[in-house]
């Protein structure tokens, strides 16, 4: 008998390992496990140990229990030490993805799987395609157990794209889960599984901080073929906006364009609140802004969204839409390994809430007021 409790927790770790690589290494055929008695018999172990064994395994999905068939393993434990595909091509150009990316590989190390991450290093949209174009055929030639796909964007033809990609998926039956947003635009859902944010809803949040700190025409910033996500916070800006009568436009200019800018805010119509695609632009505007001797937010406000360092570092520190990236890592496993484990099952979008973050690039009316006083 194990006679204290850190004996009985390495006796716990030397039996889970064993059994465990013992599982994924197919030692027990058609499925059937060892009985209790048989492994007290084994390792020498009391039955309480033998249970609290048992229990963590199925807690990794790599035993399951049914009545009348007792302890057996599941069709899809061998699975969990092959690889995971992560095909993100945000990472290197978005800082919202790369904690995502840090948690996944963590949580992919703990289950056994091996992460694989496709380099997709390009600097143009095409050449990013290529590649995404590439890491498919990768990963289906490598037979990874399942896929976390970011969709493809700025290229007129995305959803063509997204679409025939996830499609090669598909056929040769690699599950797949969308990060960030769909590869058709809401209120349509595609037939894979999603994990992101209410990107309509925290735009709508965004409108309506400007609106309450007083602005009465609002601009969008953005490029052209952008993600989803972005043109669902676009519509929700909008939405606010509409709702409290004001006056909102979309701008394709771009943030370091001095004369372009100048151009923007210097009509007889200029907005005088400028929300961001994300906290880069955002950024990169407020240097142009500064150089050009316009103040925010007494001027004009600017905010952005993701709650990235670009958000913190600037000048003002920007007001931002925060990205629930822990939150996300979590989820975006967890229905991944649900996924393996059951192919068949109906696909789900899960959203999380992102919150709003007022910093100084809107604290306007808060200074009017303390000016009054």
């Amino acid at each position: 008998m194990e006679k204290t409790d850190a004996g009985n927790q390495t006796k716990f770790s030397a039996v889970f390992a064993e059994l465990r690589g013992n599982i994924l290494g197919g030692c027990y055929a058609e499925g059937k496990f060892p009985s209790e008695r048989a492994l007290m018999k084994r390792f020498g172990i009391s039955r309480t140990l033998v249970r609290q064994v048992i229990a963590k395994l199925k807690v990794e999905g790599l035993l399951a229990s049914r009545q009348g068939q007792g302890t057996f393993i599941p069709q899809n434990a061998k699975r969990m030490n092959e690889r995971l595909g992560f095909i993100i091509p945000g990472v290197g150009r978005e800082e919202i993805f790369s904690p995502i990316c840090k948690r996944m590989i963590s949580y992919s190390e703990r289950k056994g799987f091996t992460p694989i991450f496709a380099d997709l290093a390009g600097g143009s949209p095409r050449e990013r395609r290529r590649l995404v174009d590439s890491a498919v055929g990768e990963f289906i030639a490598e037979r990874v157990s399942a896929v976390v796909y970011q969709p493809v964007d700025f290229l007129a033809d995305s959803p063509k794209t997204n679409a025939m990609f996830l499609e090669r998926f598909k056929e040769v039956e690699i599950p797949v889960v969308l990060l960030d947003y769909d590869i058709v635009p809401r209120p349509e859902r595609s037939a894979f599984d999603l994990i992101g944010i209410d990107n309509y809803n925290a735009g709508w949040r965004l409108g309506r901080h400007l609106v309450e700190k007083g602005a009465k025409r609002i601009a969008f910033l953005m490029r052209d073929n952008w993600a989803f996500s972005v043109i669902d916070r676009r519509d929700g800006l909008r939405a606010a906006a509409e709702e409290a009568g004001l006056k909102f436009e979309v701008t394709n200019v771009e943030p370091d364009d001095a004369k372009g800018i100048a151009g923007l805010l210097n009509r007889k119509a200029a907005p005088d609140a400028v929300a961001c695609g994300n906290d880069q632009l955002a950024f990169t505007l407020l240097k142009t802004l500064r150089a050009a001797g316009v103040k925010v937010p007494e001027d004009v406000m600017v905010v952005g969204f993701d709650d990235a360092q670009y958000a913190v570092r600037a000048d003002p520190p920007l007001t931002t839409i925060h990205q629930p990236s822990d939150a996300l890592a979590r989820s975006l496993f967890e229905i991944l390994m649900i996924r393996i484990r059951n192919p068949n099952l109906p696909a789900v979008a899960m959203y999380h809430d992102a919150w709003l973050v007022p910093r100084a690039s809107t604290a306007r009316q808060c200074e009017m007021r303390r000016a009054d006083a």
